[in-house]
């Protein structure tokens, strides 16, 4: 017995109140798709990377200031003497910690980014501003896909859409949005089909 098993449409995360009340707002009619900033395997590993050193480069200066046998309790007059002897192995080691910190909780820090794609146009939310456009109010949207190379070996393709409305405003989306590509050709495509009719 022959059973045909079709694949289900994806399946999207619930969308928030306020997507729905954008979308009316705007009158871009149903939200379909959430776009929001998200890990990238580049920024794991640099901040893995930028972490091992930092806390190479703290225990060379605990290394050359402190006996092993200190009890816990003085441990923050300790780094407050270090900061005094050697400024500068502590300032490397604390840019190193933040820009670790930073590469490896990216997405927490652009949180507030979010992309709407509706039936009728996108909401993009970028920190407090709101760009909202019906796919008949761009002008011109184009995207530019480069390739990176290290010594011949290919690294990765980076990504940067940009889209124009028709009062002048521009829009730019990069890789900083998980799977831009599909977000930035959607954009594309739509948009040249309501420039025809």
């Amino acid at each position: 017995m022959n059973q045909q098993t079709s694949t289900p449409p994806p399946q999207h995360e619930p969308f928030s109140p306020a997507a729905y009340k954008l979308a009316a707002t705007y009158q871009l009619g149903m939200p379909q798709e959430k776009f929001r900033v998200g890990h990238q395997i580049r920024y794991i590993v640099a901040g893995v990377i930028l972490l091992c050193f930092g806390l190479f480069f703290a225990s060379i200066e605990w290394s050359m200031h402190v006996k092993r046998t200190i009890p816990i309790n003085i441990f923050l007059p300790i780094i407050l003497l270090l900061i005094k002897r050697e400024p500068f192995l502590s300032i490397l080691v604390l840019i190193l910690s933040l820009t670790a910190f930073y590469c490896l909780f990216y997405p927490l820090f652009y949180r507030s980014w979010h992309i709407y794609l509706c039936s009728y146009g996108f909401v993009y939310l970028h920190g407090k501003k709101v760009h909202a456009l019906r796919w008949d109010q761009i002008a011109d949207a184009h995207g530019k896909a480069v390739q990176h190379h290290l010594y011949g070996a290919y690294l990765r393709t980076s990504h940067r859409y940009t889209i124009r409305s028709r009062d002048g405003k521009k829009i730019v989306l990069n890789d900083k949005f998980t799977d831009v590509e599909r977000l930035g050709d959607h954009i594309i495509r739509e948009s040249k089909q309501a420039a025809r009719l």
